[in-house]
């Protein structure tokens, strides 16, 4: 019986908390708990929870503890709150065990007070102690990973993008203006939520990381095919234009398949995936306009300047190159000929004892012969 009635002590300061609906514990099931009875009341009542155990067994588990090798008894209070409203798990834990620890004091030192020995053999705790788990908690441990591993995540893969993006166009200026459309997106839709008071959950947690590879894909396609438009000598407005033509019918095509194909589980029931579908197709547009209006905007600026800078640079030195490469190789300079003269050419008898035989070497250069041209023959 007093551990019913520190059940309902329990379960009484819990349900007082304004997040709280509702509260379930053993003591739901039963009636009013006496707080003065004698002896044979006592004893009825130990009968009655003996006899329903069983029925009881959702709220009141006897095991062995493994530490102390102790039979204890885990009773079950379990509390109803509001899944999906602006509540922060972590307080509202903090709240509960503000609420239950004195109860639980005060039950140790009615313990101490009555049975001193049993109060010294427990131990600090007098045998009470409450453990914090469910749903709750595990929803906030739950959430609070995803947020950090969000931001974690998505700043990571901003920053190797933005690297990607330099190395790809040879120009830190290029990494910089991809970083802004990929932001704006991000900055509009959880802007607007902040603004608003809608909560980030576990449905709409995953949205950044996939609203970011539709954006950064988008926007690079457009950056090189300015960058085509520019090595084909078209200045800005040109070069500008020449990459709407190519890339804007390809961006709205991918929102149309992607953002209209995932606004479908908003036609959910079940509200993490509803949000999830309103909250994709909301940052997929803002995507879109980012790289169709911002993106051109600031390509066409002074904030731009560095880019198109980059781009002559490089446009220099293909043109240096292919000079040359089609460059006409120097011609060769004639190898010298050499012409042994002997004398006996030259009327002297070059076997005779008197003469001796002379030698001249006549460098003479190579010339080259050329062909007359052929008549034409008649018949």
């Amino acid at each position: 019986l007093n551990r019913m009635l520190l059940v309902s002590d329990v379960q009484r300061a819990i349900a007082g908390l304004p997040d709280v609906g509702s509260t379930l514990a053993a003591p739901t099931f039963a009636r009013e708990l006496p707080r003065r009875a004698g002896l044979i009341e006592r004893q009825a009542w130990k009968r009655q929870i003996d006899r329903h155990r069983d029925d009881l067994r959702d709220y009141l588990v006897v095991a062995t503890n493994p530490c102390s090798g102790r039979q204890e008894e885990l009773w079950r209070i379990s509390a109803r709150v509001a899944a999906l409203t602006d509540l922060d798990y972590g307080e509202f834990v903090k709240d509960i065990r503000a609420v239950v620890e004195p109860v639980l004091a005060a039950w140790r030192e009615k313990i101490r007070i009555e049975d001193p020995a049993l109060a010294a053999e427990l131990g600090p705790d007098k045998g009470v102690a409450a453990v914090y788990t469910g749903l709750v908690p595990l929803v906030y441990k739950a959430q609070s990973s995803m947020l950090d591993g969000l931001i974690l995540n998505f700043a990571g893969d901003l920053v190797l993008i933005g690297v990607a993006m330099t190395l790809l166009v040879r120009d830190w200026s290029a990494g910089l203006l991809l970083m802004l459309p990929s932001l704006f997106p991000l900055a509009i839709v959880f802007g607007a939520m902040g603004a608003l008071g809608i909560v980030i959950d576990v449905g709409t947690v995953m949205v950044p990381a996939v609203a970011l590879g539709v954006t950064v894909d988008d926007a690079i396609h457009f950056m090189l095919w300015v960058r085509h438009g520019q090595e084909r000598g078209m200045n800005r407005r040109q070069a500008i234009m020449f990459a709407y033509e190519d890339c804007a019918r390809a961006i709205y095509q991918s929102w149309a398949v992607i953002g209209l194909g995932l606004f479908s589980f908003a036609l959910s029931s079940f509200t993490p995936t509803q949000r999830f579908g309103y909250l994709m197709f909301t940052m997929l547009t803002a995507s879109s306009v980012g790289n169709l209006v911002m993106l051109p905007a600031l390509l066409a600026s002074p904030a731009g300047k560095h880019f198109w800078e980059s781009g002559r640079k490089a446009l220099r030195r293909k043109q240096t190159q292919r000079q040359a490469e089609v460059a006409p190789e120097a011609e060769p300079q004639p190898a010298p000929v050499l012409v042994s003269v002997a004398a006996g050419d030259a009327g002297v008898d070059a076997d005779g004892p008197e003469a001796e035989a002379a030698q001249a070497v006549i460098r003479l250069p190579r010339r080259r012969c050329k062909r007359a041209p052929r008549r034409a023959m008649g018949r």
